[in-house]
C-alpha cells in the first residue's frame, strides 16, 4: 500500500513538471527569422557593457552599434529579462558582460530606452547573423512599385468614368 501511495505522488509531480514546462514554450515558427522580425518593434546590433541584476529580473545594458530596424538616436538601451539573483525563467536570454549581439526587441518604454527580446532566447543571435537578419529584412518588404501599379489602374478607371460621364451630358 505505501509503494502505491509513492508511485502515485510520484506520478502527480511528473505530470505537473510536465504541464508548467509546457506553458513556457515557444510556437514551432520562433525559430524563423521571418516570425521573429514580425513580431518585433526594432532590431539591434551592439555590445553588452553591463548587467545589473535584482531579485527577479535583470536590466542588461547594451551600447548599440547599429539599428537594423526602425532605428532610433539612442546610443544605449536597457533591456529587460526574467531571470534575475533568485528567479530563473528558462526561456529568456542569458547575457553576458562584453558579449556582442543582435537583439529583436519589443517596446517597454521608448523615451526611457527599455525594451525586452523578442519570444526570449530565440530573439537573441550573434553578431555573425546580420547578413542573414538583413536579407530577411530585405526580403520582408512590399516592392514599392506594388502600390504604384495599383494606383495607375485606379486612376485610368477615374479618367475613364469622368470621360464617359462627360460623353454622356
Amino acid at each position: 500500500m505505501l509503494t502505491m501511495q509513492k508511485l502515485l505522488i510520484l506520478t502527480s509531480l511528473l505530470i505537473l513538471i510536465t504541464a508548467t514546462n509546457v506553458q513556457g514554450s515557444w510556437p514551432p515558427e520562433a525559430g524563423e527569422l521571418s516570425y521573429q522580425i514580425d513580431k518585433s518593434d526594432r532590431i539591434a546590433a551592439g555590445n553588452v557593457t553591463d548587467i545589473q541584476e535584482y531579485p527577479e529580473y535583470s536590466v542588461v545594458i547594451i551600447k548599440v552599434d547599429e539599428w537594423l530596424m526602425e532605428p532610433l538616436p539612442s546610443a544605449e538601451i536597457e533591456v529587460i529579462t526574467e531571470i534575475g539573483s533568485t528567479y530563473i525563467n528558462n526561456n529568456e536570454p542569458r547575457f553576458y558582460k562584453g558579449e556582442s549581439v543582435i537583439l529583436m526587441l519589443q517596446d517597454i518604454n521608448v523615451t526611457e530606452n527599455r525594451f525586452e527580446v523578442t519570444i526570449g532566447e530565440p530573439g537573441k543571435h550573434p553578431v555573425t547573423d546580420r547578413d542573414e537578419i538583413i536579407s530577411e529584412l530585405e526580403s520582408m518588404k512590399e516592392p514599392d512599385n506594388a502600390l504604384s501599379f495599383i494606383e495607375s489602374y485606379v486612376l485610368i478607371l477615374v479618367f475613364v468614368c469622368v470621360g464617359f460621364m462627360l460623353r454622356r451630358s
